[in-house]
C-alpha cells in the first residue's frame, strides 16, 4: 500500500514536471514568433547595373583585360550617391524626408578596373526597393549623359518590380524558433534537475540534523 502511494506521488510529480517543460517551451517559442512577427520587420533588396562608358572607346589593352581606371569608377561611385542625384530621385518618387535619409537605402559596389556600378537598394518596402533602384540608375544615366566632359553610362540591368527578401525569411524565422525552442527545452530541464538537486540536498541536511537531535536527546 505505502509502495503504491510512492509510485502515485511519483507519477504525479513527473506530470507537473512535464507540464511545466512543454508550458515553457511553448511559451517561448510563441514569444520568438510574436517578436519576429511584429517586431522585427522583414527587409527587401533589388539591384540595378550601370556601364560606365562604351566598351568601343576602350583601348585594345583594357578590352583584352577589361579594366578601366578604378579611380574614374570610384568617382561614379561617390557621384552616384551624391545629394543632387538622390535629391532628383526622392522628387520622383517622394519617399524619403530627405537626401540623406535616402543615401542610407543606397548602397554602391564595384570593383577595381570594371566598368560596372551595382546599386544595391536596402527597404522595408518589396516595391520601394526596386522603384529606387530603377529611378536611381535612370537619374544617374540622365545627370552624366547630359555632361560632355565625363563617358556616357548606360543601365545594363533593371531591379525586378519586387525586391528579394532579405530577412527575415520565413525559412530564417522557422530555424531560429526551432532554435529557440530547443534552448527552452533544455534549459526547462535543466532548471528542474537543478530544483530537484537542491531538494535532494535540503531534504539530506533536514535528515541530517533530526538523527542529531535524537542522538542529544538520547544521550540527555
Amino acid at each position: 500500500m505505502n509502495d503504491l502511494k510512492v509510485i502515485k506521488h511519483s507519477l504525479a510529480g513527473y506530470k507537473k514536471q512535464t507540464y511545466f517543460v512543454i508550458s515553457f517551451t511553448f511559451c517561448l517559442m510563441l514569444t520568438t514568433l510574436f517578436i519576429f512577427i511584429f517586431f522585427v520587420k522583414p527587409e527587401y533588396q533589388s539591384t540595378s547595373q550601370l556601364l560606365i562608358g562604351d566598351t568601343s572607346s576602350f583601348s585594345h589593352v583594357e578590352k583584352e583585360k577589361g579594366q578601366v581606371d578604378p579611380l574614374m569608377t570610384e568617382a561614379y561611385a561617390t557621384f552616384l550617391k551624391s545629394p543632387e542625384v538622390l535629391e532628383k530621385v526622392n522628387e520622383e518618387l517622394k519617399i524619403a524626408d530627405s537626401p540623406t535619409d535616402l543615401r542610407k537605402q543606397v548602397h554602391v559596389s564595384y570593383t577595381d578596373y570594371s566598368p560596372v556600378l551595382t546599386i544595391t537598394i536596402f527597404s522595408h518596402n518589396k516595391n520601394e526597393a526596386s522603384k529606387i533602384a530603377n529611378t536611381l540608375a535612370v537619374v544617374f544615366q540622365e545627370k552624366v549623359n547630359t555632361s560632355p566632359l565625363v563617358d556616357h553610362v548606360n543601365v545594363i540591368s533593371f531591379a525586378p518590380m519586387e525586391g528579394e527578401n532579405r530577412k527575415p525569411s520565413q525559412s530564417a524565422i522557422i530555424l531560429y524558433t526551432g532554435i529557440v525552442t530547443v534552448i527552452g527545452l533544455v534549459f526547462s530541464i535543466l532548471l528542474i534537475f537543478g530544483v530537484h538537486m537542491i531538494k535532494n540536498a535540503a531534504s539530506r541536511d533536514r535528515e541530517t540534523e533530526n538523527r542529531e537531535q535524537q542522538l542529544q536527546t538520547v544521550f540527555k
